[in-house]
């Protein structure tokens, strides 16, 4: 049975994907050296298959079209599954509060992005164990 509610749940958290997605893409040229460094800080520099730029487009491909999937009701809870590392890698690669220790506005501005975050990720966990 069709539930509005749900329905309404799952356009408004897809919609967050798919314009971060779009965001990334657009942007990309911007968020490499980010990316540069969160690959030099975790050690991956190098050993991946993909440029930073390649990976951006990569991660906001897969946003647009899984958050467009679940906003759609199109596998809602697949979609949501595939969600979860892409969010994840987002935000430890650009939201990593922890490191930044001599500005404190900077720290509050990445550790709120870090929260809104893990609230999408409660979001998706939700749509994940919610039957359709």
């Amino acid at each position: 049975m069709f539930n509005p509610g749900k329905a309404l749940g799952r356009a408004m958290v897809g919609s967050l994907f798919v314009y971060g997605g779009q965001n990334a893409i657009k942007n990309r040229a911007h968020l490499v050296p980010m990316i540069d460094a969160a690959q030099e800080r975790y050690g991956l520099k190098g050993r991946l298959p993909l440029t930073s730029e390649q990976l951006i487009q990569a991660n906001g491909a897969g946003m647009i079209a899984l958050g467009a999937a679940m906003g759609l009701g199109i596998k809602s809870r697949l979609a949501a599954i595939g969600l979860l590392p892409l969010l994840a890698a987002t935000t430890v690669s650009a939201h990593n509060f922890w490191d930044i220790k001599d500005d404190p506005q900077a720290r509050n501005q990445q550790m709120t992005a870090f929260f809104g975050n893990l609230a999408a990720a409660g979001g998706l966990v939700t749509v994940i164990m919610t039957k359709n």
